[in-house]
Formats: C-alpha cells, structure tokens, sequence
C-alpha cells in the first residue's frame, strides 16, 4: 500500500490539553509506533509531519471527526503534504 506524507494537526483548548492525549492514542493505536513529540506547537495548536497510508488516514480522519463532534477540538487537519518543487 502507498505512503505518503501527511500534516496531522490537533488544535484544543490550550486548558484543555487533549493534544498530547490525541497524538499518543493516534500514534499508539491507529499507526502501532511509539509517541513522536509534536513538529511545532503553536499555542493550542499542535502539528505532527507523518507517513501513513490511505487505511491510517481514513482512521485518523474517523477518529478526530468523532473528537471534534464531541466538542474536544477546535480544529484537526490531516491533509497530504505536497512534494517540494
């Protein structure tokens, strides 16, 4: 199966904190590896650059949608990351 690279962002409530408890459920569950300290953080906004197939990012999808209907995030991206040119 092919893989590509993706931004996985997870924007909360910085007094909320579910960043970290996200990104450990994603990487531990969804992509079975070991917890990858965030690329950047920006306030409550917490962005990882990862490698997944098209399973993985459908259940990462799945799994963020169903945290920001439940009102846990304020924002989730998961979006393919374009070659540099």
């Amino acid at each position: 199966m092919e893989r590509f690279n993706i931004l996985l962002e997870i924007d909360c409530d910085p007094m909320n904190r579910h960043q970290e408890e996200f990104g450990k459920y994603i990487f531990n569950r969804i992509l079975s590896q070991e917890y990858q300290k965030p690329n950047f953080t920006v306030f409550g906004n917490w962005g990882w650059y990862i490698t997944v197939n098209e399973e993985e990012q459908t259940k990462i999808k799945e799994f963020l949608t169903r945290q920001y209907d439940a009102g846990n995030l304020r924002y989730a991206g998961w979006g393919k990351q374009e070659e540099d040119k």
